[in-house]
């Protein structure tokens, strides 16, 4: 069952097909949903009032409707959903190739920053009403040939018409090689950018997927999502190309594997102080909390004071290096002085610190890094890690 309510139908952001005017009439039901609202919920993506990306979600939408050609099946029978605060009576729905479809729209929302709820299975179905009742349910065939994107009641449709399915991809074998393009075709076939500081434009991007000629090639998708884990870049860059690797699976009509729901996370955390002027050899020492139990990080998740212990113990049994920016080049000269577990709330350099903390001091000792601490260009520590998220 989806989770929307009465109340919450618009103002709510939703993917759903919508049944041509004359089978929502012969559908609706005496006191039930009105036949212009009848529809097959594909995702839900909660409140409107939380939507911050809508020229994303609706190109996303767009692309893979392109790649999806029209639903046909029929109306299979009538059920009703118990489980809510209420009964819901619902049309089942049978849709070949639907939950194929769904899966790859799912992939292309992801990866344009949006995630559909999962608080429920995917059962396909029109709800009639919100009441239990004992409805005549004529067999209709249906068919579906456009998507709409609702916004708080607000409507966009986008053609179910296959013809991107397979436009310019490519199935020849691949070679990614950098030799084969210049710069502007290599610039253009890579989804992951590394940012201006890297010199040449085959150093900033990388990860291709296309071929010189633009064409996406799908051996270049798989050779892509194999090695997304491997590259050296900053998390949130990493981040974005997975983002991208899933859109174009989903633009390609193809399912993104799952490799690809892996997050790299990062925190950050503030400066607190710099001892010290850090003139001529004397090191500038900066202090900071690395990690903090209990606090939700700007992905959503909350690591615990037990894993805070095992990272700090074993950046110091492992690591005690230190690089910029997560170029993991690791920098000589800056070096950990204090790390340790605070046993019980402390206060430090005048803040609170929460027992299980994370506390680290570092000697900083090149001369462009104490620059950059002073004039702010460095403002904290961050960590990063990778995972699999699921749930």
């Amino acid at each position: 069952m989806h989770p929307l309510a009465k109340a919450a139908t618009h103002t709510g952001v939703m993917v759903a097909l919508f049944p041509s005017p004359a089978t929502a009439k012969l559908l609706a039901q005496p006191g039930g949903e009105p036949a212009e609202d009848l529809h097959v919920t594909l995702a839900y993506l909660g409140d409107a009032s939380e939507l911050e990306n809508v020229d994303q979600l609706q190109q996303a939408v767009g692309g893979w409707a392109a790649t999806v050609g029209p639903l046909a099946g029929e109306v299979s029978g009538v059920g009703t959903f118990t489980a809510g605060p209420e009964p819901v009576t619902y049309a089942s729905i049978d849709l070949p190739g639907l939950p194929a479809a769904r899966e790859r729209l799912l992939d292309a929302l992801r990866g344009a920053g949006c995630d559909p709820s999962t608080d429920h299975g995917f059962t396909p179905h029109i709800t009639l009403a919100y009441d239990a009742q004992d409805v005549p349910v004529p067999n209709l065939p249906l068919v579906f040939d456009q998507a709409t994107v609702a916004i708080a009641g607000e409507r966009t449709s986008y053609p179910l018409s296959g013809v991107a399915k397979t436009a310019h991809l490519s199935n020849e074998s691949w070679n990614g090689s950098a030799s084969r393009f210049t710069d502007e075709e290599w610039k253009a076939a890579c989804i992951l950018d590394r940012g201006p500081s890297h010199r040449t434009v085959k150093q900033r991007y990388a990860l291709p997927v296309r071929e010189p000629n633009g064409a996406l090639n799908r051996r270049a998708l798989a050779a892509a999502a194999a090695r997304i884990g491997q590259v050296q870049a900053h998390p949130e860059q990493i981040n974005d190309a997975r983002r991208e690797l899933r859109r174009l699976y989903a633009q390609a009509g193809l399912s993104a594997p799952s490799s690809l729901e892996k997050a790299d996370a990062t925190w950050d955390v503030p400066i607190w102080k710099a001892d010290g002027t850090g003139e001529g050899d004397d090191p500038l020492l900066v202090y900071g909390v690395v990690l903090q139990p209990g606090v939700r990080d700007s992905q959503g998740d909350v690591i615990s004071a037990a894993e805070i212990e095992k990272a700090a113990h074993r950046f110091l049994i492992e690591s005690r290096k230190h690089d910029l920016q997560h170029d993991e080049q690791p920098v000589d000269g800056i070096a950990p002085v204090e790390s340790y577990v605070a046993p019980s709330d402390l206060v430090v350099a005048g803040r609170p610190v929460l027992k299980g903390s994370w506390v680290m001091g570092v000697a900083v000792y090149p001369e462009d890094v104490k620059k950059a601490v002073r004039e702010g260009r460095y403002t904290g520590f961050s960590i990063g890690g990778s995972g699999v998220r699921t749930g």
